[in-house]
């Protein structure tokens, strides 16, 4: 039963990066996002100051606020993801 939810999070996953590339997030600005994530991972904070920073942090480099919150809380669904596996 594991594999199924693990299986369902990844394909959700999987469909969410596709609706974003669609909506204008290059895989380098999703790849920022999942930098910036795992650089927040480690600050004192907590997880809404997290976001928050990473959101401004994407902002500062051009993106829409609104997909600039998409790819971070795609990002870390990516990091939480990959730290299950």
């Amino acid at each position: 039963m594991d594999w199924l939810i693990r299986w369902f999070k990844s394909s959700l996953l999987d469909l969410a990066l596709k609706a974003a590339k669609v909506a204008g997030l290059s895989d380098a600005r999703l790849e920022k996002a999942i930098a910036l994530v795992r650089e927040a991972s480690v600050m004192p904070a907590g997880n809404a100051e997290r976001r928050e920073w990473a959101v401004s942090m994407l902002m500062q480099l051009g993106l829409k606020e609104s997909l600039a919150r998409l790819a971070v809380e795609l990002a870390v669904a990516f990091v939480k993801w990959q730290q299950a596996a």
